[in-house]
């Protein structure tokens, strides 16, 4: 026989002076007697495992037979505890869960910042939401864990971000404004060159068109009956041929505009950059910022009204979300609005289920409310821990716990099988074979 089905789930060790209470659980007589004491100045008492609650306090009777059991499984041998199971000593970390007795902590949870024994560690290992949760050996003080990881992270963004001194970010601008000031001038002082080169040019041309005018005259005068002036083509006149040289003088002009303004106009550092002061503006409706406060947004600026206006706003209380953002069921929240929608408890990161009103819920509330009721014990039918699936008895349309599947006669356990000890109905009732043959002949 296995010593844990005749174990107290307070203690959790073998029944000693077992006593079964009304709802039909059995504890040791002292532990029930002292988890009753602590209700007394309630003035009701509950079982500790279905939470039924009996007024006046039942009186607590020796159960004989499971005394009897416990008596025969001592002599045939107790099997030995396991070492991650035994209880937790004065300098030994306890498990956060237990409850009595506390056993003995085998890892520590750095999402849960709790200790956990191997009973209470099984839903880490089976449930797909506890499994990504990072698992640590347990020491003295389980908190240098969490503190150690916290310092890596620190480290590491120190690493990624170096900061850098002011004198030192301005020094290496000034170098940078101040070569591309020599490129300019440079590129300023090659185009002069070339439109003096280019004058010389036209005037030797100019030159030349008048000797040649003035050889023609002298060779046939009679010939020349209206004298053509030759007028000098000048750089500054839109004339046939000049267009090509007053581009240029456009050009240098503009440039020697372009850096004249570079150099009067205020520099505007923002995001490790600099910009001109008329430059410095905002991405989306071009507002002038200096001055102002401003987002980086994606290497560019945003000015507040434009960035609150792109932020995502939150399912539950339609605020725009400023800091972390939580999206979960295909919404945004703020990370205090995303709770149950019964017990306000705070869902991140812990598990949840989202109701038939598309609302979240934490586990234990959402079986409140949305799980069948047990027609017997009252108490909503919910998946055993590490399952997520319901299991129940439905039979003349009520819904019944495995254990409170029974006959109403007589208590007798009744079984959804029907080879083995299935209910029978009969006026509305669940009977066993024998009860409902007696209730037929009567």
């Amino acid at each position: 026989m296995d010593s844990a089905k005749l174990s107290c789930c307070i203690c959790l060790d073998v029944l000693k002076r077992p006593v079964t209470i009304p709802c039909g659980h059995s504890y040791c007589m002292n532990c029930i007697s002292y988890s009753w004491d602590q209700e007394d100045r309630k003035g009701v008492h509950s079982c500790p495992q279905c939470r039924k609650t009996f007024k006046p306090r039942p009186m607590l009777v020796k159960n004989i037979l499971l005394a009897a059991l416990v008596e025969d499984l001592k002599k045939t041998g107790l099997p030995a505890a396991p070492p991650g199971h035994c209880y937790a000593g004065p300098e030994e970390v306890a498990c956060d869960v237990c409850t009595g007795r506390k056993m003995k902590a085998v890892k520590y949870c750095l999402v849960c910042l709790a200790s956990f024994c191997e009973k209470h560690l099984q839903p880490h290992y089976e449930s797909l939401t506890f499994r990504k949760h990072k698992l640590a050996e347990v020491s003295a003080k389980p908190q240098q864990n969490s503190s150690s990881r916290h310092d890596e992270v620190m480290k590491a963004l120190h690493e990624k971000f170096k900061t850098v001194s002011a004198a030192a970010e301005r020094t290496e601008k000034q170098r940078e404004l101040q070569v591309r000031r020599l490129k300019t001038q440079q590129r300023i002082q090659d185009k002069e060159k070339d439109v003096k080169l280019l004058q010389q040019k036209m005037k030797a041309i100019n030159v030349s068109a008048n000797k040649a005018v003035e050889n023609s005259e002298a060779t046939s005068p009679s010939s020349v009956k209206n004298p053509v002036k030759i007028r000098p083509i000048s750089l500054l006149e839109p004339s046939v041929g000049t267009f090509w040289c007053l581009d240029k003088l456009e050009e240098i002009a503009a440039e020697r505009e372009n850096n004249q303004e570079l150099q009067q106009q205020p520099a505007v550092k923002a995001m490790d950059k600099v910009f001109h002061s008329s430059c410095f503006c905002c991405m989306s409706c071009c507002r002038p910022l200096q001055g102002m406060q401003f987002y980086n947004r994606d290497g560019s600026p945003q000015c507040e009204l434009c960035y609150r206006k792109s932020l995502a706003a939150c399912s539950r209380c339609g605020e725009r979300i400023t800091d972390r953002v939580l999206k979960a069921m295909g919404k945004c929240f703020h990370v205090h609005c995303f709770c149950c929608n019964t017990c306000s408890c705070t869902l991140e990161g812990l598990p949840f289920i989202a109701g038939e009103d598309n609302k979240p819920y934490c586990v234990q509330d959402y079986h409140r409310r949305f799980s069948p009721l047990c027609e017997i014990c009252k108490e909503p039918i919910v998946p055993a821990p590490g399952s997520e699936e319901i299991v129940k008895v439905v039979a003349l349309d009520k819904n019944f716990h495995i254990k409170c599947y029974r006959c109403e006669d007589c208590v007798r356990p009744l079984s959804s099988e029907v080879d083995k000890c299935p209910g029978y109905p009969l006026d509305d009732r669940i009977l066993c074979i024998k009860c409902y043959s007696k209730r037929t002949k009567q």
